[in-house]
């Protein structure tokens, strides 16, 4: 699953967070098309709910 690699990867949300889509490249299970979905997600901002 791509979450638990990141989370692997960086250690926690906030290492995820302050990585970039660069950095995740590096994880297993991240390619360019997932980098990107999670750089939009991460960078538009969300209505409440």
């Amino acid at each position: 699953m791509s979450a638990r690699a990141l989370l692997a990867r960086f250690g926690s949300v906030a290492g995820v967070l302050s990585a970039g889509p660069e950095e995740w490249l590096e994880v297993p299970g991240i390619g360019p098309d997932r980098a990107k979905a999670l750089a939009e997600t991460l960078t538009h901002p969300h209505p409440p709910n």
